[in-house]
This record gives structure tokens, sequence and C-alpha cells, in this order.
């Protein structure tokens, strides 16, 4: 699991150092090297944008999967770095649990009702070592700044 979350921030760590963000990043979106979750590779940059660039793009809109965004992008503000690690921490919980943190597959509802959703941590399995937990309950903040950097949580993996 370590190894998932380090390959999975260093590979978005590497996009933000190129002023890129992800805006769609799933599990469908990502890699394994001969089957090796340390060795994860960020594919499909279809929705990705140049954080320096004036982009086409108009709010209020969902570009993304849904299931997979944070709660700004639902809410249809601009998509941050923080959002990229909100969707890393939505994957890491799958890898950790087997489900999705706060939805269910096929489950219909509202956007409203899917960012109230958001507003509430999900219950971690007790036996997650003590990092990857704080690492994905830090990503899955509703708050964007409380996520922190794709750096800090790297520096904060054992």
């Amino acid at each position: 699991m370590r190894g998932l979350a380090r390959g999975l921030l260093t590979g978005v760590l590497a996009l933000h150092a190129a002023d890129l963000l992800h805006r769609d990043l799933k599990p469908a979106n990502i890699a394994l090297r001969d089957s090796n979750y340390d060795d994860a590779v960020i594919l499909d940059l279809g929705l990705a944008k140049l954080l320096d660039v004036e982009s086409i793009t108009r709010y209020p809109t969902l570009l993304g999967t849904t299931f997979y965004m944070a709660p700004e992008q639902l809410r249809q503000d601009r998509a941050l770095r923080a959002s990229d690690l909100w969707a890393i921490g939505e994957m890491l919980f799958e890898a950790a649990t087997g489900d999705h943190p706060f939805f269910r597959q096929g489950e219909a509802m509202g956007i409203a009702e899917a960012v109230a959703r958001l507003s509430t941590p999900p219950v971690l399995p007790p036996d997650l070592p003590p990092d990857i937990a704080e690492l994905i309950l830090r990503c899955l903040s509703d708050v964007p700044h409380r996520r922190g950097t794709v750096a800090k949580a790297l520096s904060r993996l054992a």
C-alpha cells in the first residue's frame, strides 16, 4: 500500500512541478508496470490543464469522472492541485478496502447530496498503517487547503 501511495504521489508531484493538473485521476487512469503496486504510472492526460495558461474551460462545468471528483469540482469550481490529492485519497481508500469511500456502484443522487456526503470522513479499516490512514484522511478533507501538498504528503510516508 505504501508503494502505491508513493507511486501515485510521485507521479502527481511531477505533473504539478510541470504546472499541470490531471483533473481526472481514477483507477482506470493508473497502470502498474509489471503488475507492481510500487511502480504506478499515471495515464490519460486528456483533461490535464496547464496552471499558467488561460483555459477555454468555462465554469461552472463538470469536467472529469464524478465518482472521483473533489468537492470543489462537484460544486463546479476550478480544479486545484488539492483536487488531484483528493482523487489519490479515494483511490488509496479503494485499494485498502475494495470499496469507494463515499459512494456505491449504481447509486443515484444529485450533485448537492453528493457534495454533502463528501463532508463526512470515511471510516478506515483499523489495521491500516497509521501513515497511510493519515494520508487518506488528509487527502479526503472536504476543505482543499487541509489536504496539504503532494510534497508534504510524500514526506509523511514512513
